[in-house]
C-alpha cells in the first residue's frame, strides 16, 4: 500500500505525506495506510495496468481474515479491519 502511494499519489514531484496507523477499535484490529496525494481520479493512468497492488491487498486481507475498505475523501486510503486477532 505504501508502494502504491509512492508510485501514484505524488506525480510530477508533488510533495505529500503518507500515514500508517494501527489501532484497536471495538474488538477489531485496524490498519490504515493513507496519503494526501492526488487521489484515484488524479493518479496517472498506466497503460497495461493490471491493478496488481489492489488485487494483492484483497488477497492478503482475505488470507488474514481482514476486510479491506477504500477511503477516497482527500487523497487515498486503504483501511483493513481484522476481527479475529491475538494479542501477544
Amino acid at each position: 500500500m505504501v508502494n502504491n502511494s509512492l508510485k501514484y499519489a505524488f506525480p510530477d514531484g508533488r510533495q505529500g505525506t503518507i500515514e500508517i496507523s494501527l489501532w484497536k477499535d471495538a474488538g477489531s484490529l485496524c490498519l490504515k495506510v493513507a496519503d494526501d496525494g492526488v487521489g484515484k481520479a488524479g493518479a496517472p493512468q498506466l497503460k497495461g495496468s493490471t491493478s496488481f497492488g489492489t488485487n494483492l491487498v484483497e488477497i492478503l486481507s482475505k488470507k488474514l481474515k481482514g476486510v479491506p475498505e477504500v477511503v477516497a475523501d482527500e487523497g487515498y486510503a486503504t483501511l483493513i479491519k481484522f476481527a479475529n486477532f491475538k494479542e501477544v
